[in-house]
């Protein structure tokens, strides 16, 4: 028995070995804005080149607000330009600015449709000058993802795209994938998100575990996330795991301003 544990051991070691094999190594890791959510991560942060996804379980569920302070992270990191590819309007420089980002380093970008959109995303991912690309992203098939992922690694920055809950069992290229939904067992909230508790799910971490749950309150001083007192980080079964990018394809290779559309 001790010896198919070791050899089990052993070969998930291997496994993560060849999923991170290819990653870009030019540049540190970059915090996700929650030292909470660091520690579920296989590199305890995201890797340069990476494409990020946040599934948002609800409108004004949190989850832009976890890719604005990955950004924040990734802008201080690498000195660069964030760029904020927004489809339907809803960001808006306050929002940015609670996160600390520096504005004059932001470029905003209004495409007027989705292929437009994933376009943008292409070309920015691709600059070596940008630090993080944010987009809420709704229809993106398997080649476009591909594209986007592909281009991350070539620029070396992040891409941080918000994308609908419905996604989650679809393949994905992402290097992580994090469902963001409010806590149930949170009463009350304290402004559009600060004071809130949330649950940040972890559903895929290339070359480590997923399955995770954390369990994060937005500090209502600070607007910083952190883990909640109520309940601790936890690891969960990892059921509800999104759905791998099959092998053959792996082998053969994108409203009007208001709080709360902002809110994502």
């Amino acid at each position: 028995m001790e010896a198919q544990r070791r050899l089990i051991h052993q070969l998930a070691r291997e496994v993560r070995h060849l999923e991170t094999a290819g990653r870009r190594q030019a540049g540190r890791v970059v915090s996700s804005g929650c030292p909470a959510m660091d520690r579920l991560l296989a590199s305890h942060g995201y890797e340069p080149g990476s494409v990020v996804e946040y599934l948002r379980s609800g409108r004004a569920c949190g989850a832009t607000y976890f890719a604005l302070a990955a950004a924040a992270s990734a802008q201080a990191a690498r000195d660069g330009y964030l760029v904020i590819v927004d489809r339907w309007r809803r960001l808006y420089p306050p929002q940015l600015l609670a996160h600390k980002i520096d504005l004059q380093r932001t470029i905003w970008v209004y495409p007027d449709s989705d292929r437009d959109a994933v376009w943008a995303l292409d070309q920015a991912l691709r600059t070596a000058a940008v630090s993080a690309v944010v987009a809420e992203v709704d229809g993106l098939d398997s080649r476009a993802a591909r594209r986007l992922q592909l281009a991350a690694e070539t620029g070396g920055g992040l891409g941080l795209l918000v994308r609908p809950a419905e996604v989650r069992r679809h393949p994905s290229w992402s290097e992580v994938q994090w469902l963001i939904r409010p806590d149930p067992t949170a009463r009350g909230a304290v402004g559009m998100h600060r004071g809130r508790r949330l649950r940040a799910h972890l559903l895929r971490n290339r070359g480590g575990r997923s399955g995770a749950v954390a369990t994060l309150q937005i500090d209502g001083l600070s607007g910083q996330i952190v883990a909640s007192d109520q309940s601790a980080t936890d690891r969960g079964n990892g059921n509800e795991q999104t759905g791998a990018v099959h092998l053959a394809a792996e082998l053969a290779r994108p409203k009007d301003i208001g709080r709360d559309a902002a809110a994502g």
